[in-house]
């Protein structure tokens, strides 16, 4: 005999007298490519799965200018952009530099107020190189988070690997 038990879905987060005993996790994952790794999509995906809230922020991929809700809790979006902004040399325009720093705030705000269990973000070390983010902002956000956050990409400052809780490098297969 199987019984079921229906516990109700965690919609509204626990309010931070709650949390501040309760840390995330910070994992820097890089890799020689640059993209959204399918192991951190697979993690996203089982979060939401699991009934938490899910945010998924490309700051420097294009392509949607919408945003994309891929499960009930997952959330994605990526710079209102049309091209691909990771490419060495390439100058941002304007609104795309306001559009990069829009996803910032919405991941700061996702981090600080705890509303999403899990934050993936994409390009967080293209936004500190070009200098749209600073470094100090970026560690004062994501040092000792109530929420997991996964930052992806290839060039992090020393300051940031210190601070990690993981570290993953993923190496380039030569198949």
């Amino acid at each position: 005999m199987v019984a079921q038990i229906n516990l109700p879905t965690p919609t509204v987060p626990l309010p931070m007298a709650q949390l501040s005993l309760a840390y995330g996790s910070l994992q820097v994952c890089t890799a020689p490519q640059r993209h959204l790794y399918s192991d951190m999509l697979a993690k996203a995906i089982r979060t939401a799965g699991q009934g938490f809230p899910v945010l998924v922020l490309q700051l420097f991929q294009g392509g949607t200018h919408q945003t994309v809700q891929l499960c009930q809790h997952l959330t994605w979006l990526r710079c209102a952009t049309d091209r691909d902004l990771t490419k060495p040399g390439v100058a941002l325009e304007p609104e795309e530099q306001l559009s990069i720093q829009g996803l910032w705030e919405l991941a700061k705000q996702a981090i600080i107020t705890a509303s999403h269990r899990l934050v993936v973000i994409e390009g967080l070390d293209l936004a500190i190189e070009h200098q749209l983010l600073s470094e100090t902002e970026v560690i004062e956000t994501v040092q000792n988070s109530p929420v997991d956050i996964v930052i992806l990409g290839q060039n992090f400052p020393p300051a940031i690997w210190e601070i990690a809780d993981q570290v993953t490098k993923i190496r380039q297969s030569n198949n």
